[in-house]
Formats: structure tokens, sequence, C-alpha cells
């Protein structure tokens, strides 16, 4: 998100929501600048989008935030002409709550099969334009999408939305132990480590540790997303154990 913001050049003004990404207001993250109420997010942006005309609002929302409470707010920004890009996190489960279904699941909460109501739908169906989805996961397409995003708001004073879908890792986790899923293991390569910190203190993957002498170290609570391999600029973490076929699956 920041490395977006800075390529974007602008002066973004984060507008956060309920959620688990409410976590995101702490350090190192720091990209809730409110955080109110369910739906508060989008509302609150376009507002910002017409008192703070130096600053560029966003507006981070979760999958089941947005069912609940984003939709009007949406609608209203578009109607406004709000100058905001919209980041739903979608994770596929109403996560803070105990992972029950949301209407992009595909099930009732009882198991039965449900009819599927997809994020981009509702976004262009609001008259929103300008819809993207991508895999968290991947970084650079994550960091090209935001600031292409961010670069349209600037230069057409319209919302933009972008869905960004990857499966609860906590709940793939869970699932995995369950069935006997073996998950990939990754492991810091203690030669290339140059404990430049941008995995436990940037990236702040709770998986990952600072030892005495500052190198890093991954411990149990990894899940083998392998997100931190593609991001320590030293290729200094590696796959070191394949998960069974079944993993990858869990994840869509």
């Amino acid at each position: 998100m920041k490395k977006a913001v800075a390529i974007s050049k602008i002066n973004p003004v984060y507008c956060g929501d309920i959620g688990c990404y409410g976590l995101g207001t702490f350090p190192p993250f720091e990209t809730q600048d409110t955080l109110v109420e369910m739906g508060g997010s989008i509302g609150l942006a376009n507002g910002f989008a017409h008192v703070e005309a130096e600053k560029t609002p966003i507006a981070i929302i979760g999958d089941s935030t947005f069912f609940h409470a984003g939709i009007p707010a949406l609608i209203n920004a578009v109607y406004n002409k709000a100058a905001i890009l919209v980041i739903v996190l979608d994770n596929k489960t109403t996560a803070m709550t105990g992972g029950q279904p949301t209407p992009e699941t595909g099930i009732y909460a009882t198991g039965e099969e449900a009819p599927v109501v997809m994020i981009e739908n509702i976004a262009r169906a609001s008259g929103v334009e300008y819809v993207e989805t991508v895999d968290p996961y991947k970084i650079r397409e994550s960091v090209e999408v935001i600031s292409n995003a961010l670069k349209y708001v600037k230069n057409t004073g319209k919302v933009a939305l972008i869905v960004m879908r990857r499966k609860c890792a906590l709940n793939i986790s869970s699932i995995a132990n369950r069935r006997g899923i073996k998950k990939p293991t990754y492991e810091v390569l203690e030669d290339k480590c140059k404990a430049c910190k941008v995995c436990y203190n940037l990236f702040s993957c709770p998986a990952i540790v600072e030892q005495k002498n500052g190198k890093a170290l991954i411990n149990m609570l990894c899940i083998g997303c392998g997100v931190c391999a593609d991001i320590c600029p030293h290729n200094a973490i590696a796959k070191v154990g394949e998960g069974d076929g079944e993993w990858l699956k869990l994840w869509w």
C-alpha cells in the first residue's frame, strides 16, 4: 500500500473499517487514520474527498463489512463524484466473528449451496467504472494495481475499486490441520540473512521473529504462504519443504 502511494505521489488519508484489518492502525502498517463503525470507511472517504482537496482518500473495508454496510456508501460516493479509492479486502469469510459465510461464499450457514454474489458485480452495478481484482499475495502485481487505480482517481476525479481476494490464512491453516494436509515449509538462510528487519519489522508476520544477532527466524506459526520469500530483498528465505497437492487447492 505505502509503496503504491509513494509511486503515485499522493497525500493519502486512510479510512479504516471494522474487521481484522483494524490492526492496520498500529505500527508498522499505520494505514488507518479513521476507525469508526461498520461501513464508515467509504462514507468518511466520500466526505474527505469534498473537504480535503489536497488529499486522496483511500477506504479500506473487508468483504463481509462491505456486504453488511458498505454498499449504500459506495453508491453515495459514485453519485456525489467522490475521488476516492475503495479497497475491499476479500478473504471470503466473516473472519472476525468466527468464519461465517458471506453472500460471496456460495454456501449458507447450514452448509447448503447458495447463490454467489460477487463484489465486482455490485460495484459495477453501483456505477463504479474502474474495478480491478488482484491476489494480495502477489506483491508486485498488487503494487501496480493500486498505483494505477490511484492515478485513475487523481486524473478523473471518480471512484475506483479494487478487490484484493485471497482466502483467510487462519481458516486455511485450520482446515489443513484437521484434514492432515501437509503445508509447505520455509526457512531463513543464515548465511544470506543481512538482519535488514524487513520480514519481521515491515512485513510484520507473527511467524517471523528476531534472534539475538538480529537475523530472522521462522517459527511454528508459519502457515506456508511464502510471501516472506517474495519480499526478502536478499533472497534469504527459501522453501525447504513442499506441501501436499491439496494445499494449493484450499486457497481457492
